[in-house]
């Protein structure tokens, strides 16, 4: 669970999306050591709870908040995302689920419910959404492309549509691996849709994604 380039584009991305000045709750399921809450604090000063399930991820997440200069408004809940009961609900959601479905597991427990959706199914996250979000509220998932349809459609079960979503890819040469979307309860004109490369033939970063990242990356 620790940091990976899907992850950190992904909140790169949702930082560049999310400019509502009126975001003042973010809940992050599934934080792990709080990769994505940190970088959304980096660009806000809202309030952000990161629900891990697991004790040593969120043990670290917590460390990892304190050792920051946004501790004051980062918070963490070790509890499963099903047994959460806010006393407000969230203007954001956010989320790099569990994913894998019907593949091999690990022999590590922790690794099967960070990785597989034995711990928490897509429908579960999106029912789980649509309880912990409030009637404006956003949810901002990444998810393999392969199940980006299934998900859109359990969301729309629960009153969310598609606003903006970009596909992600390692080179031009590779197909689509990953896909962020952004869901909001108000059924939009229009989608906006990108396909974000996150290297060059040479190898070399994209101007995309460097401008994504330069505020997060030391050595852009």
């Amino acid at each position: 669970m620790k940091v990976c380039t899907d992850a950190c584009l992904f909140g790169a991305w949702v930082s560049e999306k999310i400019t509502d000045s009126s975001i003042e709750q973010i809940i992050d399921i599934g934080a792990g050591t709080g990769l994505l809450s940190l970088m959304l604090a980096q660009n806000s000063l809202v309030s952000i709870t990161a629900i891990e399930i697991q004790p040593l991820a969120a043990m670290q997440c917590n460390q990892n908040f304190a050792a920051s200069s946004f501790h004051e408004q980062l918070h963490v809940a070790c509890c499963d995302v099903l047994d959460y009961h806010p006393t407000g609900l969230a203007d954001l959601i956010i989320c790099n689920p569990p994913f894998f479905s019907g593949d091999l597991t690990s022999p590590n427990e922790a690794s099967n419910i960070a990785k597989h959706d034995a711990g928490l199914s897509l429908a579960a996250l999106a029912a789980s959404c649509n309880r912990l979000s409030n009637d404006g509220g956003l949810v901002a998932l990444l998810l393999p492309c392969l199940r980006a349809n299934e998900m859109k459609l359990l969301m729309r079960d629960n009153h969310f549509y598609t606003v903006s979503e970009a596909i992600v890819k390692h080179t031009e040469l590779h197909k689509p691996f990953r896909a962020m979307i952004i869901f909001d309860r108000k059924l939009p004109e229009t989608v906006t849709k990108e396909t974000i490369v996150i290297k060059d033939e040479l190898q070399q970063y994209s101007p995309r994604f460097e401008a994504l990242l330069h505020h997060y990356y030391l050595h852009l």
